[in-house]
């Protein structure tokens, strides 16, 4: 497993009570067992492990992974993927979708990759509202090969689209797909960007949209914010009040800040008032678990595994002006 973690915060009840008995009580599991233990004999704690990762927060999936099995928590990211693909495309094709991310470098972004983290936890109530499935292809590659591939999956029916004026700039292609006879709730979205996938993510309105789904791998940006269900909104956004009226800005549970001042912990690497980078960043999140070369079956990862979609280019980006969080010592008063 290859990934990148910074802290996260508890975001359901599972997580506290599982950092609870971690603290409290001797382990009430133990990873990889001898097959010949008295403990194996009486339970499989793998077993065990499992099934509690099938219903867990993103948070506890995290907590849990130590005593789980590599394949064991691939295969619960995995279905978290899934599912978050369910409302788009039938399972036999989910897969060969993220082949096909993998093999033009494609992204998806907004809130199916918001809510493969959100599944299971208190938040996940975004879940129950019509939502569309954001594909953003690189520069240099054929994204009529992804409009072909969701023909065939019954997205038949075409529109052109006119991306928000915070994306317009680094966008070179953008059209609306949809089921004939299906209502648009479930539309997908199909675009081409004009230079790094990532530019187009960092051009985004709030820190919410800031998630990638790529053909193996899951990114957050700020990943703090994402667990506890908030945001802040960037440079890029358009006053709340200036919206159109019935126009859908984001969840309207979701928590959104025009700056960090009402955070009271020292903001760490995920400070918006520094410049952070794409590559080798400390404040963000990569997880790289599923094999190029999957055929239906999770494989071990190689150790040089990478992320094509923030290895395209390194993009450096400072979310505010400044940092309005008196707790951190990147704080600067007016």
């Amino acid at each position: 497993m290859y990934c990148f973690m910074l802290d996260l915060y508890p975001s359901s009840l599972l997580s506290s009570t599982i950092m609870s008995l971690s603290t409290s009580y001797p382990p009430v599991v133990t990873p990889h067992l001898g097959s010949q233990s008295p403990l194996r004999q009486v339970f499989n704690s793998t077993l065990i492990v499992s099934h509690i990762m099938a219903h867990a927060d993103w948070h506890s999936l995290l907590w849990l992974e130590p005593f789980a099995w590599p394949s064991d928590f691939r295969i619960a990211v995995k279905e978290r993927v899934y599912k978050a693909l369910d409302p788009f495309l039938e399972r036999p094709r989910i897969s060969q979708f993220l082949d096909l991310l993998h093999e033009t470098g494609s992204i998806v972004v907004g809130s199916v990759a918001r809510k493969v983290f959100l599944l299971n936890s208190i938040h996940d109530h975004a879940l129950n509202i019509p939502f569309d499935l954001n594909i953003i292809a690189p520069a240099g590659t054929d994204q009529l090969k992804i409009v072909e591939f969701l023909d065939m999956a019954g997205y038949s029916d075409e529109r052109p689209l006119r991306p928000k004026k915070c994306y317009l700039q680094h966008l070179a292609f953008f059209t609306g797909l949809s089921k004939s006879g299906v209502s648009l709730a479930s539309e997908i979205t199909v675009s081409k960007s004009r230079g790094s996938t990532m530019r187009i993510v960092l051009a985004s309105e709030t820190t919410a949209q800031m998630n990638v789904l790529t053909g193996t791998s899951l990114i957050s940006l700020y990943p703090n914010l994402l667990v506890a269900d908030h945001c802040l909104a960037t440079r890029n956004a358009i006053p709340i009040a200036t919206y159109p009226k019935g126009c859908r800005i984001s969840h309207p549970h979701l928590l959104r800040h025009l700056d960090n001042s009402q955070w009271t912990e020292p903001c760490g690497s995920h400070c918006p008032g520094i410049r952070r980078k794409t590559t080798n960043d400390g404040g963000s999140y990569q997880l790289i678990w599923r094999d190029t070369k999957e055929d239906g079956s999770i494989t071990d990862l190689p150790l040089t595994a990478t992320v094509r979609a923030v290895e395209q280019e390194t993009v450096v980006w400072c979310l505010l002006d400044r940092c309005y969080n008196r707790s951190c010592q990147y704080y600067e008063p007016i």
